[in-house]
């Protein structure tokens, strides 16, 4: 068995998810704990990628399980658009599906 890194290029912090909505497009979508979701090309060589969402505002991340932890696009997210995500947050803590 070979393990090797499928985006070598792409550097990312505390990667928490792996999206990619079916709309025809090579597009991919990562989450990271400390609540940004970044999207970049399906390309092995992409070298770059780019801020999708920031919710740090929103988002609790000081606990070892807690930030943003999934997102997940609407089955007719070509039509309409529509993502889900679930995060953590505090005052009052709790998990949120936003």
């Amino acid at each position: 068995m070979v393990i090797a890194k499928s985006f070598p290029n792409l550097r990312f912090r505390h990667l928490t998810g792996l999206a990619q909505p079916n709309d025809g497009r090579e597009v991919l979508y990562v989450t990271e704990q400390r609540a940004i979701i970044r999207t970049f090309s399906g390309r092995q060589d992409v070298a770059e990628s780019s801020i999708f969402l920031d919710i740090t505002g929103r988002v609790n991340e000081g606990g070892n399980e807690e930030g943003l932890l999934g997102l997940a696009f609407d089955p007719d997210y070509q039509s309409n658009g529509l993502f889900y995500v679930y995060y953590s947050a505090s005052n009052p803590r709790r998990s949120v599906v936003s």
